[in-house]
């Protein structure tokens, strides 16, 4: 399956307006922790389909060590990372789901 990463880079000012966005989400989070994430194998022919649903309880990786070890395993997998600024866990979060149910459906074909 290939993913798709797209970093963004803002000026400060759009940065700050995007975190004040993201703000109801977090909240939204931490009230109800339940969360799932789909990455899906798009193709033009639907015989090929795929994704992968997972499904479970999801935190906020607020202590800085967690956070850190997230960070590198992002940027060891994705190195335009390391030159990224995302060191600081309240202006960069990193959401963690614990697997509790997880689906594959691939397309018959």
């Amino acid at each position: 399956m290939r993913s798709t990463t797209r970093p963004l880079l803002r000026r400060r000012r759009e940065a700050e307006a995007a975190a004040g966005a993201r703000a109801p989400r977090l909240r939204n989070l931490r009230a109800n922790p339940r969360a799932a994430l789909v990455v899906d194998d798009y193709d033009e022919d639907w015989t090929r389909l795929a994704y992968v649903l997972v499904r479970g309880p999801a935190r906020l990786l607020e202590e800085a060590a967690a956070h850190a070890g997230a960070l590198r395993l992002l940027r060891a997998r994705y190195p335009q990372y390391v030159r990224m600024a995302l060191d600081d866990p309240a202006a960069h979060p990193v959401v963690r789901i614990q697997p509790a149910r997880i689906v594959v459906w691939r397309a018959a074909g």
